[in-house]
């Protein structure tokens, strides 16, 4: 018997959807899990286990602080979960941890493997990285967990801890200088990591007007259109201050290139720009995507795959709603691998594409999903051939016999052209 813990009950719930279908569903104490022949899935809920300062709550004063000594403890509100999967594991022989592939995923999942169990060292606990909620993806990772990520384990904690221990010494003290202004006072002062410095930003552009002054010469000179035929091809010419219509060409250059065209793949931050909509209401549309096995895990810095032929499958699945010019291929995606596992960038799954087209995505989630649909055809895009006629010429002018270098740029199978 073993058991799976997900980070969130939507997400257990999907696991045991798709890996185990004859999963039975069991609540205790407002817990809910599932249950199929040899299998547990069960959710933490995200952190049930938080780093917290001992003695911090009984300073006095400023010079008591800071206060260093980390402990742990189960949030009170996540006692009846702890208790719950601390028992659950105890009646299994294997324990899978299958929370988000990212660093919050990864401290949820070792707190509660090492304070439910004797195992502390995280390359022996069992991790299940998948970057979507599908079949393929959540059975091999299960079948075939890899040790879990210790580097991206370390990167949690330190942040972890290191928000308890400046986060919480300063809210500290801030509340003693204030209750000592305002003894009035009964709430604490909060000092964090994301909130001070986005309000001494604020502070500092507060009233801070910088004006721009754009100087704009006029220029005063005759120009005229004439056309020139060269390899059968009319081209419009702007000349300067001509006096007659005598043009001689003096040297022709034509070259041909191919030049990428094809965009990258979007990660978190491209998505959260693009959609022009609060950082917070994008997360929350692409972690239902996400949830319901629409879309890769949201909360990524990468712009690849892992798998090509993931992308590839991707590709055929479009294919058979949107009429893609046959150059367009996921071998043109530009890409951008690294050694350390990662989740893959973010892409709306086959079944994503299928519920998409099908119109059963809709409103604000269509929203999101149509803008990284756009950037998954784009990112197919094949390069770019282009030509360019350079061009010497001489002609009469008012002020005598003039040169010019002028040049033509054609393109071939332009992008925004191929999928307008």
């Amino acid at each position: 018997m073993r058991i799976i813990i997900a980070e969130k009950e939507e997400a257990a719930r999907r696991i045991a959807q798709l890996v185990f279908p004859d999963f039975r569903e069991f609540e205790e104490s407002d817990v809910t899990y599932f249950v199929s022949s040899n299998n547990i899935v069960v959710s933490a809920r995200g952190h049930i286990i938080t780093p917290t300062i001992r003695g911090l709550r009984l300073a006095t004063s400023l010079e008591e602080l800071p206060k260093t000594e980390i402990t742990w403890r189960v949030e009170k509100s996540e006692r009846n979960r702890y208790n719950v999967i601390r028992k659950l594991v105890r009646e299994v022989e294997d324990v899978i941890v299958a929370t988000d592939w990212d660093r919050e995923g990864e401290v949820i999942g070792y707190n509660i493997v090492r304070f439910t169990t004797r195992i502390r060292d995280p390359s022996k606990i069992k991790r299940a990285y998948f970057s979507s909620l599908t079949l393929s993806e959540v059975k091999k990772a299960i079948e075939e967990p890899a040790p879990m990520n210790e580097a991206l384990l370390a990167q949690g904690l330190a942040r972890n801890i290191a928000d308890t221990i400046i986060g919480l010494n300063l809210t500290k003290a801030l509340t003693l200088i204030f209750k000592q202004k305002y003894p009035q006072l009964t709430q604490a002062v909060t000092l964090g990591r994301v909130q001070s410095p986005l309000l001494a930003y604020i502070k500092k552009k507060t009233g801070v007007y910088v004006e721009v002054e754009n100087n704009i010469s006029n220029l005063n000179y005759e120009e005229r259109k004439v056309y020139i035929d060269l390899e059968g091809k009319q081209y419009e010419l702007k000349i300067q201050d001509p006096i007659s219509d005598y043009i001689e060409i003096i040297e022709v250059n034509v070259v041909e290139s191919l030049e990428p065209q094809a965009e990258k793949l979007y990660n978190t931050d491209d998505v959260m720009k693009t959609s022009k909509i609060s950082p917070e209401t994008t997360m929350n549309i692409m972690e239902s995507l996400y949830l319901k096995g629409y879309l890769t895990y949201p909360r990524t810095t990468s712009r690849y795959v892992r798998n090509p032929e993931f992308l590839a499958e991707i590709e055929r699945e479009i294919r058979k709603y949107y009429k893609l010019p046959f150059s367009f291929s996921y071998l043109n995606t530009p890409v951008e691998p690294i050694e350390e596992a990662h989740p893959d960038a973010i892409l709306l799954t086959p079944e994503g594409i299928r519920a998409y087209f099908n119109g059963l995505i809709k409103g604000r989630e269509r929203f999101i999903a149509t803008i990284i649909l756009t950037r998954i055809i784009r990112s197919f895009a094949p390069p770019l051939k282009k030509k360019i006629i350079y061009l010497k010429i001489r002609y009469d002018s008012i002020n005598g016999l003039r040169e010019e270098q002028v040049a033509w740029s054609e393109e071939y199978e332009n992008i925004n052209e191929a999928i307008s």
